[in-house]
């Protein structure tokens, strides 16, 4: 996966026809923030020349979309939860509009979007699918199958470091359970299709065609505040794999995070809420402004950071990012299996509470 965990920014002026200006430039590393800096410089150097051969900004720099950039994505590493030869395989990351994002290199994740929710969504003030109501005590699917606890909660867990029983390792996933012990996974879809509006049973009607007709792996349907979700729980897709993308366009995701899973080499699922959906804007700073490690650490931004936080955390308490659906296939194992009860357990598969 392309997630490093140094950055360094350097700047040039420039001279343009249009006047002088400053450009900028981001460099990254696995190893060092002194390596950053040279990658930095490096890059720097190259838009300086480019710019004086021009005269101008060079204008695919100017139509670069910020969410698909021609960099890695600059986020704060919260927690490597798995890796191989010092190289990240599953790590959770927080995005530039704040929310915890799990990345994982070989386990795919596809998120399907279905217009007519969201539309649906703010139409109404709430969200329509299936599950169990809020606050339930009867144990839910996966409380079975990963041996949560049933009691009420008012959340879901908000972090992946605050899981319930016992809190995690912040450098390792929790204990796979043993396939032994596991049930069946369930294959019964009509109790949620009931509550799906007609796009949405399209959409779904292709993601469990898909699960049947791969009936060999594990596959967890959810659904988010615009669509569904779906985890292979497999190890070996690689998210820049030819494989990757076919199983990707069979399920529906958007060309863009087709797109984002080969140029980053990760597939990417938020587990908390867009802060916009819980009535907060996106942090007015990025990392690594507020991260007390680096050299760009501004002590006013960390500040803002900080009070933002703990908004986001007191805004968010009440609703979830995803509600469980359907499980087909046999039970997961490994660290598939630690990946699928990590991401029930922080999106609040089960809680019943709105999404966002």
């Amino acid at each position: 996966m392309k997630i490093y965990p140094f950055w360094a920014r350097e700047s040039a002026p420039v001279s343009t026809t249009s006047g002088p200006a400053t450009v900028a430039q981001w460099g990254w590393s696995a190893n060092s923030e002194e390596e950053a800096h040279k990658v930095a410089w490096a890059r720097l150097h190259r838009l300086v020349d480019r710019i004086a051969e021009l005269g101008h900004f060079p204008r695919e720099r100017q139509a670069r979309a910020e969410y698909y950039p021609g960099t890695p994505l600059r986020e704060e590493i919260l927690a490597v939860l798995s890796e191989t030869n010092g190289t990240p395989t599953c790590a959770i990351t927080r995005n530039r509009y704040g929310a915890e994002v799990l990345n994982t290199a070989d386990i795919l994740i596809a998120d399907v979007d279905v217009p007519e929710l969201e539309e649906a969504a703010r139409a109404r003030g709430r969200n329509r699918a299936g599950g169990r109501s809020a606050g339930s005590s009867k144990p839910g699917f996966f409380a079975r199958l990963f041996g949560f606890g049933a009691k009420k909660q008012k959340r879901p867990t908000g972090s992946a470091f605050d899981p319930a029983p016992e809190p995690a390792s912040t450098t390792a996933l929790p204990a796979a359970p043993d396939p032994a012990s596991i049930p069946g996974l369930i294959t019964e879809t009509a109790p949620v299709r009931q509550y799906m509006i007609e796009a949405e049973l399209i959409a779904f009607d292709r993601i469990e065609h898909f699960a049947r007709l791969n009936a060999a792996w594990p596959i967890f349907v959810y659904r988010t505040f615009k669509g569904f979700r779906v985890i292979v729980a497999v190890e070996g897709i690689a998210a820049d794999s030819g494989e990757a993308q076919m199983i990707l366009n069979q399920l529906g995701s958007d060309p863009l995070y087709m797109r984002l899973c080969r140029v980053y080499e990760s597939y990417r699922a938020r587990l908390t809420a867009k802060p916009w959906r819980v009535g907060m804007a996106a942090p007015a700073v990025r990392w690594p402004e507020y991260d007390a490690s680096s050299a760009l650490c501004d002590p006013v931004a960390r500040e803002k950071m900080q009070r933002w936080l703990e908004q986001y955390d007191d805004a968010r308490a009440g609703h979830a990012t995803t509600r469980f659906l359907a499980a087909f296939g046999p039970a997961p194992t490994g660290r598939a299996a630690q990946v699928v009860e990590l991401h029930a357990r922080v999106t609040g598969a089960e809680s019943g509470l709105p999404l966002a």
